[in-house]
């Protein structure tokens, strides 16, 4: 994986705080969201096909 991929997974995991576990439920689907969210937007963000 290149530098910048690496760089901007981990702040998406400091800024979605992916890696809190939370015994709430309501955090917890929150939670399930904003994964399945960074899981469609990084390989897009990376390839070129979404631009910031």
């Amino acid at each position: 994986m290149s530098q910048k991929y690496d760089k901007l997974k981990t702040l998406l995991q400091e800024l979605l705080q992916l890696d809190q576990t939370d015994l709430d439920f309501g955090l917890y689907r929150q939670n399930q969201k904003l994964r399945a969210a960074r899981d469609l937007l990084l390989p897009r963000l990376m390839s070129g096909e979404v631009a910031l």
